[in-house]
């Protein structure tokens, strides 16, 4: 059989076309499945879509690969949207610099990587206006899925995140948090539009339309100021650009779709809106509580600016804390994905300042900025600024001049509707924090790559590899794609079994969670929470050094408010009494929970004890019970110096009190763990029981000894 190079490269020619389709299904696939993924045993939503991401997108890049070494003909389109994600990539190894967790800054950069290499996928898979709605059709399907799901739960039908409650708040779907799909709705809502008017099929027009009015009910009761802020803005940069080309040039043609279209949102607004002659006797439908956040522009606007510029508040007080970052690292940040880490940190240092003393309420835990050019910045520095600016002015150039190309009409709508959606994640991106979610930062690669694919235009910045530098790019690209997917896979795996040990400390089993930390900590990448719950567990197994160990390799990796009122205890109990009061310090700065605060305080107190200063420590013992009469720790400690200066009548007073303080206590938690509890406070009510029973104990040979 002659199989002579050319024969050979006349058959890769008639197949490769074939391969190219066969790269479009899987791209279908990823786009109809990465916004639904999910898998309960990974500690968050968004962590199972990443990893499914890494090693989906791995495995269709080799595949591309492989059609580019089997024909060298084949050209690649890079665009000029190449160049801003070259700043990026920049700023972001830039900002490994100040970074505390370097690891983070390789994942985060890993991550825009892969994305731009979704983004390349699309711009050169996709080649017709047809290939382009069939992508968009799958996007919009994932929506739907995850918009049902979210349905049923608001209806009390499926588990939500509370329980099986019928209310607004139950809505996580399959994002982890109802503003999430509220945003991921609202990028691909003008799409779903516009293909109502492009798609010939009347079946996929109905399914369309049908969508179309779900996606509309469910922001109601979801409520996300932010999303309804995207919509809006997508909603009016597509109604300019249909004014401005008018690529319809005939109204009658679209009157019945466009009539349908009216109609469908309006009764999806009067079944999702406050109670009315209509909807007052539909079960689910909005009350008069949840209506005034409730609605498209006069209620959308308003609260926004009043929460953000006459009140101030949380959101407020998270730039502030980027501003603080950027201050001390102005050139390069303080490192990709280190803002979350530092985060508590820096508020501590804001709340001392003369802004800070407006701000002060409790937050739960280190948190993402909700504006995306604050915390980037933060993160990236001037120098980052500067790209992200660069990256936002090249992007818009980009789009309108590519939707502002086509001549034919329905090419230049899909266009318009793509760019409403691209408007849309930007301008969602200064009120939250889109790039940090998978599904949203997906759907704005989605559409970009759509934008710049043949579908729309001439691709552009063509290049051709060829020659030894080929066959080594593509090995590097190769190896590259495989070690990531590996590491992935081995993230997934560590992720699972720290998820598991932490739920095992929540139940009081400390010696299984610790060989499944260990484990964990052996595949993961950028281990991070793993130290903190390893700590944690040999803490209550009496391995103080260890937990010592695990603790202080937490900083800067995983900055919970109980590490460094942890750290001081631990501190203090191996006698390091200046790093114990370092620890205190910090903690007592960070502005957590007053009953944190009180701990703190305590442990402050038996520190001047043992460095001799009994008065100091009197009065701070003083100052908690001020604040908590009930706070028996201080009252035994009062009861102890009492007993020291000899003084046994006001000493057995403190510890009668504080055994009657521990008794009540007791019987509380007796009758907790005596009915239902949910797993996650087994072990804490345990750890409390345990320790209650001991200081009663003691302090029952205390008074016996009187």
């Amino acid at each position: 059989m002659d199989l002579s190079k050319e024969i050979v490269m006349e058959k890769v020619e008639k197949l490769t076309p074939s391969l190219r389709q066969f790269r479009l299904g899987f791209l279908l696939f990823f786009t109809l499945t990465m916004p639904l993924v999910i898998y309960l045993g990974n500690t968050e939503y968004g962590y199972t879509k990443t990893i499914y991401t890494f090693v989906y997108i791995s495995f269709l890049v080799i595949l591309w690969l492989t059609e580019l070494f089997l024909d060298e003909k084949k050209e690649i389109s890079l665009t000029r949207l190449s160049l801003p994600v070259g700043l990026l990539v920049l700023s972001g190894l830039l900002s490994l610099i100040n970074a505390p967790s370097k690891g983070v800054v390789l994942q985060g950069l890993g991550l825009l990587v892969y994305f731009y290499l979704i983004y390349l996928l699309m711009v050169n898979t996709v080649r017709t206006e047809k290939e382009a709605k069939y992508i968009l059709i799958a996007l919009i399907t994932s929506g739907f899925g995850a918009t049902v799901y979210g349905l049923l739960q608001y209806l009390g039908i499926a588990r939500g995140a509370h329980g099986f409650a019928a209310r607004a708040g139950s809505i996580i779907s399959v994002m982890g948090n109802q503003n999430y799909l509220g945003g991921f709705i609202s990028y691909i809502f003008i799409p779903t539009f516009a293909l109502i008017f492009l798609v010939k099929s009347k079946i996929i027009k109905v399914y369309l339309l049908l969508t179309l009015g779900l996606f509309f009910f469910l922001l109601f009761p979801i409520g996300a100021r932010g999303a309804w802020l995207s919509l809006v803005f997508a909603s009016l940069v597509f109604a300019a650009g249909l004014l401005y080309y008018k690529p319809v040039k005939n109204l009658r043609v679209i009157g019945i779709t466009l009539l349908a279209v009216v109609l469908v949102l309006f009764v999806a607004y009067l079944f999702a809106s406050a109670p009315g002659p209509l909807n007052s006797v539909v079960s689910y439908s909005a009350t008069e509580e949840e209506s005034d956040s409730r609605g498209v522009l006069d209620k959308v606007i308003s609260p926004l600016v009043e929460e953000l510029v006459e009140k101030g508040g949380a959101r407020v007080e998270d730039w502030y804390i980027g501003l603080q970052m950027l201050k001390d690292h102005p050139i390069v940040g303080i490192g990709l994905g280190n803002y979350k880490i530092k985060f508590l940190e820096y508020r501590g240092k804001f709340l001392e300042t003369g802004k800070g003393k407006n701000f002060g309420d409790f937050i739960p835990r280190g948190a993402q900025a909700h504006n995306e050019y604050v915390q980037f910045t933060a993160e990236l520095g001037i120098i980052g600024l500067v790209a992200i600016l660069a990256a936002i002015i090249i992007l818009l150039i980009n789009v309108f001049g590519r939707i502002g190309s086509p001549n034919k009409g329905t090419t230049r709508i899909l266009g318009l509707a793509l760019a409403g959606g691209v408007i849309g994640y930007i301008v969602h991106s200064g009120v939250s924090f889109p790039a940090h979610l998978p599904a949203s930062s997906f759907a704005f690669v989605v559409f970009l790559g759509l934008i710049n694919s043949e579908a729309i235009g001439v691709s552009e910045y063509r290049i051709k590899l060829s020659g030894l530098y080929r066959y080594l790019a593509l090995l590097v690209i190769f190896a590259f794609l495989l070690t990531v997917a590996v590491f992935a896979y081995r993230d997934w795996r560590a992720n699972v079994l720290m998820g598991k040990g932490k739920d095992l400390i929540q139940r009081g089993n400390y010696y299984l969670a610790k060989d499944r930390l260990q484990k964990s900590l052996a595949l993961d990448f950028q281990p991070r929470q793993t130290y903190y719950f390893l700590g944690l567990a040999e803490q209550q197994l009496g391995n103080e050094g260890k937990a010592l160990e695990y603790l202080e390799k937490s900083i800067n990796k995983f900055e919970p408010y109980n590490l460094f009122l942890q750290l001081g205890a631990l501190y203090q109990s191996q006698n390091e009494l200046d790093k114990a009061k370092w620890a205190l310090n910090k903690f007592l700065k960070l502005g957590a929970k007053e009953s944190l605060e009180l701990r703190a305080e305590y442990f402050m107190a038996t520190i001047s004890i043992r460095q001799g200063n009994v008065g100091k420590a009197e009065k701070v013992l003083k100052k908690i019970l001020n604040r908590d009469p009930k706070f028996e720790r201080a009252v035994i400690l009062l009861g102890d110096i009492a007993d020291f200066r000899g003084n046994e009548e006001k000493a057995k007073k403190h510890w009668q009190k504080a055994l009657g303080i521990i008794e009540e206590k007791l019987t509380r938690v007796n009758q907790k763990l005596s009915g239902e509890v949910r797993v996650e406070d087994l072990g804490k009510l345990r750890q409390e029981k345990d320790s209650l029973t001991k200081k009663k104990e003691q302090l029952t040979d205390k008074l016996e000894k009187l």
